[in-house]
C-alpha cells in the first residue's frame, strides 16, 4: 500500500528550494530517499503549475474509517459517536494484542461474513427497503460491493506478511505467478 499522506506540492517546493540546482528528477529522489515517494514527472509538473495545492484522495485505511464513523450512527441513533463508541469495548485489549498479520486476516473474514449476511438480510427485506428507503438501500448495496475487493486486498497483505516472497542468491525475487500463487495457496491451506 502507499503511505498514508501523500508528498505535497509544498513538501516538494520545501526540498526544491533547499537544492543548490533543482532539478524535478533531483527533488523526487529526495523525496523519494525518505521514504516518500514521487515521480519526478509531478514534482515537474507542480513546480510548472507554481507548486499549487492539490486535493488528494485518502489512504484506503483512512477513507474506510471515515465510511465506518459515518454509518456507526446506524447502531447507536447518534451520528456523532462514530467508532468511538468501540474504544471501551471489552473486546479491545485482546485484539490490541495481535500481531498486524492476524488482525488483518481476522478483519477480513469478519468482513466477509458480515457481507455474506448483509446480502442475505437485504434479500429477504429489498422489495420494503428499496421503495421505503431507496438512497440507504443504495448506500447498504455499495458497502457491500466494495467490502469484497477490499477483504481481498487484506487478505493479500496478510498473505505477504506471513510468507515474504523468496529471493534468489541475487537478492531477486523470481517472477513466477503462478509458483508464488501456488506456495501461498498451498501455505495457506495448511493452517
Amino acid at each position: 500500500m502507499r503511505s498514508p499522506k501523500p508528498v505535497t506540492p509544498a513538501e516538494a517546493m520545501a526540498v526544491w528550494s533547499r537544492i543548490e540546482n533543482p532539478s524535478a528528477r533531483s527533488v523526487a529522489k529526495a523525496l523519494s530517499q525518505a521514504g516518500r515517494k514521487v515521480h519526478h514527472s509531478t514534482v515537474s509538473r507542480w513546480a510548472a503549475q507554481g507548486w499549487r495545492p492539490v486535493a488528494y484522495r485518502p489512504h484506503p485505511l483512512e477513507a474506510a474509517r471515515q465510511a465506518l464513523d459515518l454509518a456507526a450512527g446506524v447502531l447507536t441513533g447518534d451520528p456523532a459517536a462514530g467508532t468511538k463508541i468501540f474504544e471501551e469495548h471489552p473486546e479491545r485489549q485482546q485484539l490490541d494484542g495481535l500481531s498486524d498479520s492476524d488482525v488483518l486476516r481476522r478483519s477480513a473474514r469478519q468482513l466477509c461474513i458480515a457481507s455474506i449476511l448483509a446480502c442475505h438480510q437485504f434479500q429477504e427485506c429489498a422489495s420494503t427497503i428499496v421503495v421505503e428507503n431507496p438512497a440507504e438501500a443504495g448506500l447498504l448495496l455499495k458497502a457491500i460491493c466494495r467490502a469484497v475487493p477490499a477483504a481481498t486486498a487484506a487478505y493479500g497483505e496478510a498473505l505477504k506478511w506471513e510468507h515474504p516472497r523468496p529471493q534468489d542468491n541475487n537478492g531477486t525475487t523470481p517472477n513466477n505467478p503462478l509458483l508464488d500463487g501456488l506456495r501461498r495457496f498451498e501455505g495457506a491451506s495448511k493452517k
